[in-house]
């Protein structure tokens, strides 16, 4: 007996093998996980133009200005530049004598019509070129005027004439260079709205009326420097 079971015994473990053969493995399911969202991918947005390049474009136009008024002066010969040396010696002897409300109101009035100039030239499509007229017109006034100095007037009447010029041009130079800015911007708001590339907002305007509100006590705070400039002139004269 014990030899038929041993001789029956591999019979046995190879049928037991050939259905472990036959048998396919069990699958095992892999735990199922959601699919990852999307994250959405913003568009990149195209670079904007530096919001300061207007307003040096109009820097060095009005740079320019002062520069060719001042060579423009210079460059005179003749009667001409006699009457200029007549021009400035008559500006020191009245700012030594000048009721200081005169000077505030004459340099405030003065700057008021240029800055209301370009502040009207903002609400025109074609505005653009007349309030860099504008501009450029103050400029090369005030080159002119600093060019006359320099020619015709020596030590301290020189000195005194560029303390009672250069603040109140200088402030009010910066403030009419912003109005030029905001003349130009709205102009081209207009244009843009006129050939239908852009809608006309409203508060575009009302927010042009409060900068303009701000342009003007800049320049009635240059009238005050040179109405104060005038009064410490008087005292040391």
């Amino acid at each position: 007996m014990e030899k038929n079971w041993i001789l029956e015994q591999p019979a046995v473990f190879s049928a037991s093998e050939r259905t472990a053969e036959q048998t396919p493995p069990p699958i095992v399911e892999e735990p199922s996980f959601p699919p990852p969202k999307s994250v959405p991918i913003a568009a990149e947005k195209p670079k904007a133009l530096p919001k300061c390049r207007l307003t040096t474009v109009l820097a060095v136009l009005f740079l320019a200005g002062v520069a060719y008024g001042a060579v423009l002066a210079a460059g005179l010969e003749g009667e001409l530049a006699g009457t200029l040396r007549l021009i400035a010696e008559r500006f020191l002897a009245e700012r030594a004598e000048a009721d200081l409300q005169k000077v505030f109101l004459h340099t405030f009035v003065s700057c008021l019509l240029v800055g209301g100039g370009m502040f009207f030239c903002g609400f025109s499509a074609i505005g653009q070129p007349a309030s860099m007229l504008l501009l450029l017109f103050r400029a090369i006034g005030l080159g002119m005027s600093m060019g006359n100095f320099y020619m015709t007037l020596e030590g301290r009447e020189l000195l005194a004439a560029l303390v009672l010029l250069l603040p109140a041009g200088a402030l009010s130079g910066y403030a009419l260079l912003l109005a030029c800015r905001e003349s130009m911007r709205m102009s081209g708001k207009f244009f843009r709205a006129m050939t239908g590339e852009e809608v006309f907002a409203e508060p575009a305007a009302g927010v042009y009326g409060v900068k303009f509100l701000i342009i003007a006590l800049m320049l009635l705070a240059a009238a005050m420097a040179d109405a104060g400039c005038a009064k410490f002139f008087q005292m040391l004269h």
